[in-house]
């Protein structure tokens, strides 16, 4: 499985961001996990976890 974060200053507007990819790799039946995080909490993340893409928002 493939595990992408989506990063911007509070998670909230990536947050919409995340479950419309979500949306698709559903739809495409894709073996991803993509999840939104602020700032602060992505940073930590990709500290403790392995992360194969981070994409940044605004």
């Amino acid at each position: 499985m493939k595990d992408i974060i989506v990063v911007c200053e509070v998670g909230i507007t990536t947050s919409l961001m995340a479950k419309k990819f979500n949306e698709l790799v559903e739809e495409n039946q894709k073996d991803i996990s993509i999840r939104s995080k602020s700032t602060e909490e992505g940073q930590n993340y990709v500290k403790s976890e392995q992360v194969d893409a981070v994409l940044l928002g605004p």
